[in-house]
Formats: structure tokens, sequence, C-alpha cells
């Protein structure tokens, strides 16, 4: 069955048979946009498990985020859950802070949320959700997280700022379309010492096509038995462009190697692992 769903995601079809399946909902999507962007961008609310935050939706793309969040929910809850009777989370690439904010409305006064995000734009729109949101406890970390400390370079295609996605870049030398920034990276077992950080409850992963090198990176820190609950995006698409085909599998195996007693696909796109 694994080698079955490897294939299926190495040849695309898994995600063209999701959004087959989701083309009418992504329709109704459509128009709901159409109409809400005539209407002007704002401030909107998401509610999951009896938690609220605020979002500044301020592009098209933070608009679609915040009218399709309850896709996530079986995602985010898991988290919420873990947090809801206290403990730290890590978000790692927070972008406008969705995830991160639920957590940190999970945890409340028990706990910090740390956001990872190296753009900055995203870090100011994180920072502005959590005010509105009324939450203290959630802190924006300037920094990637990889396999290796160091800088390298980060490419925000054209277009970038609306979805807040930039990637990182493996060639110095390569010449890519969009704006680039150098940003510094850590491991995220070495930036948890340096910063005196206790082991994260919950972790979510979202890093555009390095989520081998970060998970790898954090090692001691998935190992250790007070961290209960990781998500981790899996960008197969960005991996197979990367020559790096073999990557959602290696991050399923080094989860159940850092000792997780359940790691599992959750769609065709997300991994969870619990302990």
């Amino acid at each position: 069955m694994r080698r079955l769903r490897s294939l299926l995601r190495r040849l695309g079809l898994t995600r063209l048979i999701v959004r087959v399946l989701e083309w009418p909902e992504e329709i109704r999507l459509r128009a709901e946009v159409s109409r809400q962007r005539a209407k002007g961008f704002g401030q909107m609310s998401a509610e999951l498990c009896g938690l609220q935050i605020a979002l500044r939706v301020d592009n098209e793309g933070e608009l679609r985020r915040g009218l399709t969040y309850r896709r996530d929910a079986h995602l985010i809850t898991p988290l919420i859950e873990a947090l809801e009777h206290g403990g730290d989370g890590w978000d790692i690439g927070s972008n406008f802070g969705l995830y991160g904010l639920f957590m940190a409305a999970a945890a409340a006064n028990r706990g910090t949320i740390t956001a990872f995000e190296p753009v900055p734009w995203c870090r100011s729109k994180i920072e502005h959700n959590a005010v509105a949101s009324g939450l203290g406890n959630i802190f924006v970390a300037e920094a990637a997280l990889s396999d290796q400390a160091g800088r390298m370079r980060m490419v925000i295609p054209s277009g970038g700022e609306v979805a807040g996605v930039g990637h990182l870049v493996d060639d110095p030398d390569a010449e890519e379309e969009g704006q680039e920034i150098e940003i510094e990276t850590y491991t995220g077992d070495g930036y948890r010492t340096r910063q005196g950080l206790p082991i994260p409850t919950a972790v979510k992963i979202d890093v555009e096509g390095y989520e081998l090198e970060v998970v790898r990176g954090l090692r001691e820190t998935l190992s250790d038995d007070r961290c209960k609950v990781v998500v981790v995006e899996i960008h197969s698409a960005l991996l197979e462009q990367r020559g790096m085909a073999d990557a959602p599998g290696e991050v399923e195996s080094f989860l159940a190697a850092c000792g997780f007693a359940e790691v599992r696909w959750a769609d065709y796109a997300h991994l969870i692992a619990r302990r």
C-alpha cells in the first residue's frame, strides 16, 4: 500500500483525483472569492474546536485561505487537542499564521507558540493577526529551519506575496524569477538549544519541499517523548523537482524512527505522527 501511494504521488494522480472531486466546490469558491473581492479585503474570523481567531486578508490568496480553512480541520484539530491542556508548539513555515494562531488559542496562558517565518511581510501579518485575536503567547522567529545552520537564498515567485509562498534555492548560482531574500537557517535542535526553548508538544511543518531537511534537523526534539504530535505537509512536486522523489517515504520512516507510535497519511499531502 505504501508503494502504491508513493507511485500515485509521483505520477500526480492523487492530486488529480482530489482536484476532480473538489471541482464543484472550487467553482463555488471562485464565485465567493469574486463576491468578497468586490466588497474589498479586510478582517475575517475563523472558528474551530470552540476557538476563534482573527485574520486580516489583504489579497486573494489570503482570502481563499480564510474561506477554506475548514479543509484543514483534520490537520489543525490534532494540534489543538495536544495543546489544550498546556504545552508549547512550533509552527514551522507559518505563512500568515493560520495554524499557529489556533495553536496559540488552544495553549492560551499555559504555553507559548513559536512561529518560524523568514518572509518579512508574513511575519508582520502574523503579529497583526495575533494582536487582533487577543493572543499574547505567539512569538514570531525570523528564521528558517533546515538540517544545517548557515545562510541561504529564498526566492518569492511573482505573485508570491499573494500566497506568502517562497522556497529555498539549493544552487547559489541558479537564476530564478521573483524577489530574492537572504535568510538565516538553523537546525531545529540547534535553535531550541540556543534559545533555551522547551521541547514542543505539537509541531506543524510546511516548508515548500524542504520537509526532509527540517525533520532531520529536529532529530533530538522529535525523539523526545514530550513531543506528542507532528503534522507535516509533503510537497511531492517540489521534491520531485529537487531530485528527491523518495523524500516523502523518507520523512515517514524518519518520524517512525523517532519513536512515534502512529505515523499515517492524513490525506494525499500530509503526514500525522502521534505518540
